[in-house]
């Protein structure tokens, strides 16, 4: 084959053995095979993880309102078998919720999980009418841990005393309005309760955090629908306000312990 002419089976000319051992041109791209670390630690989102709140923890949250639905019509009803399996079903899954927003991680999500679980304690015993005085008790046991998570968490000691001038006022009325209802053995477990409540709600509020703000905010008032509902006139109307309420400020709790 004459020099410098092309092999028309191969199309190649001169040189082209030469151009054909050249390695290909390395394209940069992201390494994909060695997951994103964050520090010195490998960061896998999933359960347990404030990033990965996009399967089991959202899951927990949307089972909850499915049981906090239930017990409403068990409420409405006044069938006292389903409020006594749904109650305890709905406040286990707040727990569950706050395990997997990773509550374990953080000095504050230990706290706040032991507030909740003194919370899911309080539930049970406000069940029966003679534990009425112990579900009391286990809910200002809550308060006061939640009221330490909250310091735990960083409370601006000028918005916490802000938030207490606020919110005193209406505590105060409220008590203004139960007191002459309430029998003797309740006045002091109640205004002790009040006085606890409002204290933690500020420090909440103190945080600036919006989530547990707005959870603090939730939480006093569905206590004036539990209120009013033990003291003052039993009727669903009281539930059907005050127990999404609750479980609402409970499952924004739990989820704030995930949002560091």
């Amino acid at each position: 084959m004459p020099v410098g002419q092309c092999d028309p089976l191969t199309s190649e000319g001169p040189g082209a053995n030469r151009r054909s051992r050249r390695p290909a041109p390395r394209v940069p791209g992201p390494d994909r095979s060695v997951p994103r670390t964050h520090g010195s630690q490998t960061h896998r989102p999933g359960f347990g993880s404030p990033r990965g709140a996009g399967g089991p923890p959202a899951t927990a949250l949307i089972l909850v309102g499915v049981l906090v639905f239930c017990l409403l019509v068990a409420e409405y009803l006044s069938w006292q078998t389903g409020i006594c399996v749904f109650k305890p079903l709905a406040s286990t899954g707040f727990l569950a919720a706050a395990v997997m927003h990773g509550a374990w991680q953080t000095p504050y999500g230990r706290v706040l999980l032991a507030a909740l679980c003194l919370s899911w304690l309080g539930d049970l015993l406000l069940l029966p009418e003679h534990t009425l005085l112990l579900g009391l008790a286990s809910f200002l046991a809550a308060h006061l841990v939640y009221a330490a998570a909250f310091a735990v968490r960083g409370s601006s000691p000028v918005h916490t005393l802000a938030a207490v001038a606020v919110l005193g006022l209406p505590a105060s009325l409220a008590l203004v309005w139960l007191m002459p209802k309430l029998e003797r053995k309740y006045r002091v477990p109640v205004q002790v309760y009040t006085a606890v409540l409002t204290a933690s709600a500020a420090l909440a509020l103190g945080t600036g955090e919006t989530l547990i703000g707005s959870a603090a905010i939730c939480f006093f008032i569905s206590d004036l629908a539990v209120a009013r509902n033990r003291f003052v006139q039993r009727e669903f109307v009281n539930k059907l306000w005050g127990v999404p309420l609750y479980y609402g400020a409970q499952l924004m709790y739990a989820v704030s312990a995930g949002a560091v």
